[in-house]
């Protein structure tokens, strides 16, 4: 017996989106000092080239990262754990295994621990469920029961499962996301520049503003999913999740479309 698990492809979409995003950004910081005229136009300038080397140097952090998580992978066999990343392989037998923790973190991971190596499991992982009670069962096979505790791991399983349909949403609506907010940004800067124009400033704080309303709609909506998710595996560990996700999203577009209205109509009364 054989498995392997890599990290959820949701991941590496959602990082394309960011870097193409920074290229947006990057571009938008060389454009807006042509906006304005003398000294300001200067010290922009040179905002922009602190802000484009900064991005740029974000950008080739991430490309190294998600290079090493995209070349990594874990092995379950029938004797041993093994993770292969291009830095290093760890391997490590479960009859050496001697603890197999979930640790409640900000963003959460299992953690198994051999005498000198350990291996760590984020929720990123594709199917990761699925290598939890793997493990789970090889150890109580091999009389490890008291290398975890079950009601913890259980606990680690049940936000594994949550985690696992969330990142299938996210592979799903990232893209449509993506032009939501290019849409949000667009029709600031259409709405800003042809009828707030003697405002420049003003403008172009809303248009970096209306970032946060379809990124507020999209966490919303994950946040309530995942509650509703939650649920249904309180009430059954064994149920297959579900949920209409599609209802939740537009209920949530709709909500945050019309707090941006609201919001731009305020702004307009109290700082144009």
């Amino acid at each position: 017996m054989q498995k392997k698990f890599l990290f959820h492809p949701s991941i590496f979409l959602v990082n394309q989106v960011i870097i193409f995003s920074s290229y947006i950004l990057i571009v938008a910081c060389w454009i807006i000092p042509y906006l304005f005229d003398g000294l300001l136009r200067y010290h922009l300038f040179r905002i922009a080239l602190y802000l484009s080397l900064t991005i740029l140097f974000g950008i080739y952090f991430l490309k190294v990262i998600f290079y090493e998580l995209g070349n990594t992978v874990y092995i379950l066999n029938e004797d041993k754990l093994i993770k292969k990343s291009p830095a290093k392989t760890t391997i490590i037998l479960f009859s050496e295994i001697i603890n197999f923790r979930y640790l409640r973190l900000p963003v959460g991971l299992g953690i198994i621990k051999g005498p000198k190596k350990s291996i760590r499991f984020p929720f990123f992982i594709e199917n990761l469920s699925e290598l939890i009670q793997s493990i789970m069962e090889i150890l109580k096979k091999e009389g490890k029961q008291t290398a975890f505790n079950e009601r913890e791991i259980n606990r680690f399983n049940h936000k594994a499962r949550i985690a696992d349909f969330n990142l299938r949403q996210t592979y799903t609506v990232i893209t449509p996301f993506f032009y939501t907010v290019l849409l949000f940004l667009f029709l600031s800067s259409i709405t800003t520049f042809m009828i707030w124009r003697p405002y420049i400033l003003q403008s172009l704080a809303w248009i970096l503003f209306s970032f946060i309303f379809p990124l507020l709609g999209h966490l919303s909506a994950t946040f309530y999913i995942s509650r509703k998710i939650s649920a249904q595996l309180k009430q059954s560990a064994d149920a297959r999740p579900s949920c209409d996700t599609a209802r939740i999203y537009s209920i949530t577009a709709i909500i945050t479309g019309v707090l941006y209205l609201i919001c731009g109509i305020l702004f307009k009364s109290f700082y144009v």
